[in-house]
């Protein structure tokens, strides 16, 4: 059972007789993933396509695009398009082939 609750997932899973409630943070923006891993913070910025770092942020908040890789061979556009709906409208979703059999190829 999943539940929307002021922009935060609620999940309720059933664990033997017991049910047990899983609260998720709302889902974050490109900016704030922007090294969101990193021990050290290093700024890393596109040189070839930005004049400063700055600019690079400018353009992620207003980015809508996200690369997804490692897929199954066996992903279509169809289940990124269902999974992702959740989090708003999707307008299109590319698939990477395989040149030679036009299959998807899972980068």
């Amino acid at each position: 059972k999943r539940t929307i609750i002021n922009k935060t997932t609620s999940i309720t899973m059933a664990t033997s007789a017991k049910a047990t409630t899983l609260v998720l943070p709302p889902p974050t923006c490109a900016p704030a993933l922007l090294n969101a891993n990193a021990a050290e913070k290093k700024l890393y910025w596109d040189r070839s396509h930005y004049d400063s770092p700055e600019a690079q942020t400018r353009a992620l908040a207003r980015s809508s695009t996200v690369y997804v890789g490692n897929l199954a061979f066996t992903t279509r556009s169809t289940h990124l398009r269902h999974h992702f709906q959740h989090l708003g409208p999707v307008v299109q979703v590319h698939i990477g082939l395989d040149r030679n059999k036009k299959t998807p190829c899972g980068f």
